[in-house]
């Protein structure tokens, strides 16, 4: 399942928007040397909330060619929720 920003799935969910507006503000506190260390839980708490078994925070290259995966979240184990695995490609 792909969740881009803002689709049917989150349209009428409140919590959402709650979940974004945290997460917004925690990044805006966050130092660029920390930065990657910060997002790895913020793509886990949207993994939690959605339930979801990936999350990827994608990058386009300069000329929207090609794009990467800066952050994954992918969850081993959905029944127990406790094998969680992020990585970082930055």
């Amino acid at each position: 399942m792909t969740i881009p920003f803002k689709t049917e799935l989150a349209a009428n969910d409140t919590s959402f928007d709650e979940l974004l507006g945290d997460l917004s503000l925690r990044m805006l506190k966050v130092s660029p040397r920390n930065i990657d260390s910060d997002i790895h839980p913020a793509v886990t708490e949207i993994g939690e909330h959605y339930r979801v078994d990936s999350v990827q925070l994608r990058q386009f290259t300069k000329d929207r060619l090609a794009v990467s995966v800066l952050h994954r979240l992918a969850v081993m184990d959905r029944q127990s929720d406790t094998s969680l695995s992020t990585s970082s490609s930055l």
